[in-house]
């Protein structure tokens, strides 16, 4: 018959380690989404100047959440910034 040991704390923490990799690499990357209030402040834009850009269509597709709203991913926010960024010649 086997031993019902304890485990040691370091078995755990690799076993909790093994397990978070295994996840996330069936499972893949999971988009970070913000809500409306969270993508202003990541944008470091302004209430007002958010819903302006809202209205005249130049802010990224939100995705729809059912019960919870418009959310935004991080990355389409990223990439957003980067292109409204200013170049310098």
């Amino acid at each position: 018959m086997g031993t019902n040991a304890p485990i040691g704390s370091t078995d755990f923490a690799t076993m909790i380690e093994t397990l978070k990799a295994a996840i996330a690499e069936a499972v893949g990357p999971v988009p970070q989404l913000l809500d409306q209030t969270a993508a202003m402040g990541y944008a470091g834009i302004r209430r007002s100047g958010w819903f302006r850009l809202k209205s005249a269509g130049l802010l990224p597709k939100p995705v729809y959440l059912e019960g919870s709203g418009e959310r935004w991913k991080k990355k389409d926010l990223d990439a957003w910034v980067e292109r409204m960024r200013p170049r310098r010649k």
